[in-house]
């Protein structure tokens, strides 16, 4: 018998970062303004650690590295290589705490 969740994760740890650009050009930016809301609601402080578990392309993380600022840390991580693959390729905005 098949374990969905199983079957679900070992497809995403598998996925090629062609797939993954898919998903981030539909899913992951419908998922923006909830993203934006989510760190509203959270109101971290500057110089704040944050950690983004299962961050995909790095939505949450990137606002997160923004809301904490320079003197913060944010750590994301993700069951796939592809998804933290294309969350490394995009520019934080200046003045945004380092990921890693």
């Amino acid at each position: 018998m098949s374990n969905a969740g199983s079957d679900w994760s070992a497809a995403f740890a598998a996925a090629s970062a062609d797939s993954m650009r898919v998903y981030d050009r539909v899913l992951a930016r419908l998922f923006t303004p909830w993203a934006h809301d989510l760190i509203t609601r959270l109101a971290p402080a500057a110089g704040s650690s944050a950690l983004d578990v299962a961050c995909g392309p790095g939505t949450v993380a990137r606002l997160l590295a923004r809301a904490v600022g320079p003197t913060g840390h944010v750590r994301a991580t993700d069951i796939s290589p592809a998804m933290l693959e294309i969350a490394q390729t995009k520019p934080l905005d200046e003045g945004s705490a380092p990921i890693e």
